[in-house]
């Protein structure tokens, strides 16, 4: 599961309803996940994702991503503190604007909700005894979660 991992988070709501709005989430390790809801969970909504439904779920096959560590080793506290990470995500209209008022192509004026979401929890690094070798461990704190709604 993405959301339980460090990733970065886009929704998408073309016509701004928030029905059938695509949620895509990708790690550093540009491991993606995406999905469509019907309408938001808290009015009954449900996840059409490949997760739920296997292959019949909806899926976003044309989605092109990338994602680079800078400075260090994923899960390698030894190789030296991290930089940073970035993603890059090309996201095909076609796949976005199904189930949406909104057209293609897109129209001057038109106006399309997007949010952005970097998840980002906690971790304490622990080091094995037999072998010596340090990894990281999720702490049991929540997670930080930066949003920017466009």
């Amino acid at each position: 599961m993405i959301f339980s991992d460090n990733d970065y988070e886009v929704f998408i709501s073309p016509d701004g309803s928030n029905h059938y709005y695509k949620e895509y989430e990708m790690n550093a390790r540009s491991v993606w996940w995406d999905l469509c809801l019907n309408k938001p969970y808290s009015n009954g909504g449900y996840e059409n994702s490949s997760r739920v439904f296997g292959g019949s779920g909806w899926d976003d096959p044309d989605l092109l991503t990338s994602a680079k560590v800078w400075g260090c080793t994923i899960n390698e506290p030894a190789t030296g503190p991290c930089k940073g990470w970035t993603v890059e995500i090309k996201f095909p209209l076609k796949a976005i604007s199904l189930n949406n008022t909104n057209t293609l192509p897109i129209k001057n004026g038109s106006y399309w909700r997007i949010n952005f979401s970097r998840v980002e929890w906690k971790v304490t690094i622990r080091q094995d005894p037999s072998s010596g070798r340090e990894y990281y461990i999720k702490d049991s704190t929540p997670c930080d979660n930066w949003l920017w709604v466009i």
